[in-house]
């Protein structure tokens, strides 16, 4: 097998730091299998996707995807898919006031 010269092993040691680093990231953001995910339906004044389903999130995954977190009116509603037992049945997300 042929040598690499430094640079190469340079730009090849980058590439796979990079990577690594990617995977690491993707990783860490992997929701936890204990959280609760529902199956969620936005109304009609949802910022993002209003009135569609976006099914088996968590709250977080559906707060960012409809763009709702505040106190105001419901933006929507999710009904248990899986989780923890003693999740709550079913679950909202608010509009920002």
């Amino acid at each position: 097998m042929k040598k690499l010269r430094l640079k190469s092993k340079i730009l090849l040691g980058a590439i796979l730091m990079g990577g690594m680093a990617a995977g690491a990231h993707a990783f860490s953001n992997l929701p936890n299998p204990a959280d609760p995910t529902y199956r969620w339906t936005s109304s009609p004044d949802a910022p993002n996707h209003p009135s569609e389903v976006l099914d088996n999130a968590t709250a977080e995954t559906a707060k960012g995807y409809f763009e709702c977190d505040g106190d105001g009116e419901t933006c929507a509603t999710g009904t248990l898919v899986s989780g923890d037992p003693g999740s709550p049945a079913t679950a909202e997300i608010k509009l920002e006031e």
